[in-house]
């Protein structure tokens, strides 16, 4: 299915055969999507690097933002170029994160709670997808704000999953436990592996970049946003959503279900 760059925009009156391009669910990833992480995760890793006394392979903590913990460490082992002990790295790496974020809390994007309050008004399901093991998620959610997990129906992480981004299961599991088929959800993605693995997937997708920028091609496959604000556009012109003033004053997580997290 070829992404939207041009939204929908016949209003509510759509007739019956465009019904299945309503938005029903919309899929997040969590590490520079909705968390402004992913630049204290690069920072990170490069501190913990320098305290072991190892040369940073700055190109490859970049290059596999948005890969599953495998997938990341197999691609760091391969193309760091230096002889290196990733679990005795990622572990110092995982002590100083958490320290962070103990300390200064989980740091949330521009328009997050504007975007969910908007989602939750006009009854749209929301899934959090991310590549980040449940525990270390849960560490996150927690010290974003208090409630944070009932903001959405399911959340997918990356051990519950066999094949991690850019393959699509993670996308797929999130539509198919909330019964979504994958036309009727969006995916919003700050990452490249992100995008290739909602285009996998058959979803819409919009993408936020935060620390890697997209090439022209991979342009052309999603739907470019500047914030989460930009979502609120998207899914209103899709959906025919009529706008009025978003409160920046957010009512959230009032009237949430309890998430559902997956297989256990």
């Amino acid at each position: 299915m070829g992404q939207q760059n041009a939204i929908n925009n016949e209003g509510e009156n759509m007739d019956k055969a465009k019904m299945n391009e309503l938005i029903k669910l919309v899929i997040f990833d969590m590490d520079g999507t909705i968390f402004d992480t992913e630049r204290l995760g690069v920072q990170k890793w490069i501190q913990a690097f320098t305290e072991l006394g190892i040369p940073a392979p700055e190109k490859v903590l970049y290059d596999k933002i948005g890969l599953s913990g495998k997938d990341a460490r197999v691609k760091m082992q391969e193309e760091a170029g230096v002889d290196f002990d990733y679990d005795v790295v990622k572990k110092l790496k995982q002590k100083l994160t958490k320290g962070h974020i103990a300390d200064k809390g989980t740091p949330k994007k521009e328009g997050f709670e504007e975007l969910m309050e908007f989602l939750q008004k006009n009854k749209i399901q929301t899934a959090l997808a991310t590549s980040r093991s449940k525990e270390n998620t849960m560490f996150y959610l927690e010290h974003a704000g208090e409630d944070m997990q009932k903001l959405f129906n399911t959340i997918i992480t990356g051990d519950m999953i066999e094949r991690g981004k850019p393959n699509p299961d993670i996308f797929l599991k999130a539509a198919a436990m909330l019964g979504v088929p994958a036309e009727n959800a969006l995916v919003v993605e700050d990452s490249i592996n992100g995008i290739k693995a909602a285009n996998a997937a058959d979803m819409r997708s919009v993408m936020i970049p935060d620390l890697v920028q997209p090439d022209d091609e991979m342009k052309k496959s999603t739907t470019m946003g500047r914030n989460l604000f930009d979502v609120i556009d998207v899914v209103s012109r899709t959906n025919g959503i009529k706008r009025g003033k978003v409160s920046t004053e957010s009512s959230l997580p009032n009237g949430k279900p309890k998430p559902v997290l997956g297989d256990e």
